[in-house]
């Protein structure tokens, strides 16, 4: 499908499709055939309100294609959904962006909801900015815990590529 009025009838059926499957698939169509619209956008940001983790992870994938500064925030929102594959997804979307959202991944690093500090940590040492080890330095976590091995790996890795000093978490 390549002709441009077929985008009004997937837009439909990915809101209402009766499966996952059919929602999902119509999704990726639309993300070929309408790449970066206006539309597009759009029937993303509904299909992350999706029932089917399926769904939601396409919508976080198709938003990864976008450069703009509008798909942040609902990219965000995902590293707290429910599905590792739809915080998966959108970590990578969200380091597709760049140093541009390293901020924000802080923020939700150090105030964030558990199940979202794991994936904005990782995005961090992906994206591979300086900045973040400090807040990463200055972490509070109980010793010999997921997150503190977590954090030492993430300070290893950022330290070996900034070429600092490492900070003992002890």
């Amino acid at each position: 499908i390549r002709d441009r009025r077929a985008i009004e009838p997937l837009i439909k059926i990915m809101k209402k499709g009766k499966t996952y499957r059919i929602r999902s698939t119509a999704l990726r169509v639309l993300r070929k055939l309408s790449e970066g619209t206006e539309k597009l956008f759009e029937a993303t940001i509904c299909a992350l309100k999706d029932s089917s983790p399926d769904v939601r992870v396409q919508a976080v994938r198709t938003l990864g294609d976008f450069r703009e500064d509008q798909v942040i925030e609902p990219l965000l929102k995902s590293l707290s959904d429910f599905s590792w594959s739809v915080r998966y997804n959108a970590e990578n979307a969200l380091c597709n962006q760049g140093r541009k959202v390293v901020d924000k991944l802080i923020n939700i690093f150090q105030e964030g909801p558990n199940i979202a500090k794991k994936r904005a940590l990782s995005a961090l040492v992906r994206i591979n900015d300086p900045s973040a080890i400090e807040p990463i330095e200055n972490a509070k976590c109980e010793k010999n815990t997921e997150m503190y091995m977590l954090i030492k790996e993430a300070l290893k890795h950022l330290h070996g590529e900034t070429g600092k000093k490492k900070k003992k978490l002890d």
